[in-house]
């Protein structure tokens, strides 16, 4: 049997997603948000035809918005960001902006924002 370093102890078995407590002030952390768990994957375009085309792909789990102040167009993908998902989302980014290497989009995943070129 394998020797633990001082100070360790066996780790405890949870179900997956189970969260293990934690005392009140000892390395405690903020929960993270509504968002940050189900978290909103936005696309943002100034074209409105590839927004357009992006949301018929997804439209069993996107909505379209329309920022005319700004000239953009939003396409939001609700639920979870799972790792299929994301990816579903990526291939159809790349399939709207196929064909065209000025045009791009705004990928926002985790508060942070990426820009995707068409090819």
């Amino acid at each position: 049997m394998r020797e633990r370093p001082p100070g360790t102890s066996r780790g405890v078995a949870r179900p997956i997603g189970a969260v293990a407590p934690v005392e009140p002030g000892v390395g405690a952390v903020e929960a993270p948000s509504t968002d940050a768990v189900e978290g909103l994957l936005r696309v943002r375009f100034v074209d409105e035809r590839r927004a357009t085309a992006l949301a018929h792909e997804l439209a069993d789990i996107a909505t379209l918005h329309e920022h005319p102040e700004d000239d953009a167009w939003d396409v939001d993908v609700g639920g979870s960001k799972t790792n299929p998902r994301v990816l579903r989302v990526l291939d159809a980014v790349r399939q709207a902006l196929a064909g065209e290497r000025g045009a791009f989009a705004l990928v926002t995943l985790d508060g942070r924002e990426y820009r995707l070129y068409g090819e």
